[in-house]
């Protein structure tokens, strides 16, 4: 699964074929095009536009809403948002509508305002996406099928880069033992080091499965699943851990009770392991699928894919709504949505 949406019906993943797709010329000709014209379609061209459309991080919506429309949701395909802790830089990935390349973007803000999304300097010729900071800041965690040598294709690996003074550094993969033979995806870091990630392997409960690697002296420990409280024996991926490891969040596919394909569960860390996941409720989760969770101070970030137009069955649209919303955030492609979350609200 791992949150791609039209994956359902292949099985083992969508993303799964992207892998054997070569990255040939022509295709990442097509990829780079399409990027660089999504970014020239958004160019802002006076200062005094630049806070346009742009939130106040620190001030996040008491009800769901679409965040930053027309400067980061649009009628793309966006998801995957990460935020510098000192808030000064805002990632997220952008993909073309088949899914058949995605590159991470980069926003970053001055004392003129918030600069216009560009494609990030590590990114932009390979499948990149699913950003994540470390909660110091000075890393950007993500996952991309770039090869580690020549031009031979992987498969989705985790990386990393260095946030420098200059901008970034250069990308390194996180090797062994956190990478696999298979796909890697989704990485959360706590604050000690211990890292969460979504992979399917030969020990997972199920299909694919969180995953946490401990961050110890001589580098990181064989990543083993998390426990039946979070993993089962359907699909369990994309998950954000919180700094100091107290709860965790991520999205369960069809499980019973659920609102939609992909719904929203928090479980809480205890003496014993993990506590069972509950959901995050109608407020938080659709008929559709929801994932791709982050937390950045009082907000929940997230991706859905939620869609006005397919609950239209008894309404006859005018064609000025159709066209706004073909053209806007909800039309079905998946975009980025926030507001004020408190995670201890979920408590027993």
């Amino acid at each position: 699964m791992h949150g791609w949406p039209l994956r359902v019906a292949k099985g083992v993943g969508f993303l799964r074929y992207l892998k054997k797709a070569k990255p040939t010329m022509h295709r990442l000709l097509l990829g780079l095009g399409f990027i660089t014209a999504l970014v020239a379609a958004c160019e802002v061209t006076t200062p005094s536009e630049l806070e346009i459309g742009f939130p106040a991080l620190h001030q996040p919506p008491t009800t769901l809403e679409v965040f930053a429309p027309g400067r980061i949701s649009s009628h793309h395909v966006q998801r995957d948002i990460a935020i510098a802790p000192d808030s000064a830089i805002i990632l997220y990935t952008l993909a073309s509508p088949e899914r058949a390349f995605a590159a991470i973007m980069e926003v970053r803000r001055s004392e003129q305002g918030w600069s216009t999304p560009k494609v990030a300097p590590f990114s932009g010729r390979f499948m990149d996406l699913e950003p994540a900071f470390s909660p110091d800041g000075r890393w950007l965690y993500f996952s991309s099928n770039r090869p580690l040598s020549g031009d031979s294709t992987q498969d989705f690996d985790l990386w990393r880069v260095p946030r420098t003074v200059q901008g970034w550094g250069k990308p390194e993969n996180l090797g062994h033992p956190v990478n696999g033979p298979g796909d890697d995806f989704y990485p959360s870091l706590a604050a000690n080091g211990n890292l969460y990630f979504t992979a399917s392997r030969p020990d997972s409960k199920g299909n694919e499965d969180i995953y946490q690697a401990i961050w110890t002296d001589s580098g990181y420990s064989s990543p083993t699943p998390l426990g039946t409280g979070i993993n089962s024996t359907g699909f369990e991926f994309n998950a954000f851990v919180s700094p100091d490891e107290s709860y965790l969040i991520f999205t369960g596919y069809a499980r019973p009770g659920g609102l939609g394909s992909g719904d929203l569960y928090i479980s809480f860390r205890e003496a014993g392991g993990w506590s069972v996941a509950q959901s995050l409720g109608e407020g938080i989760n659709s008929s559709k699928m929801d994932y791709c969770p982050t937390v950045w101070q009082d907000a929940l970030f997230y991706t859905t894919s939620r869609n006005p137009l397919a609950d239209s069955a008894t309404t006859a649209w005018p064609t000025e709504t159709i066209m706004q919303l073909l053209n806007g955030p909800t039309n079905g492609n998946t975009s980025i949505f926030w507001l004020q979350f408190d995670p201890d609200a979920y408590r027993d």
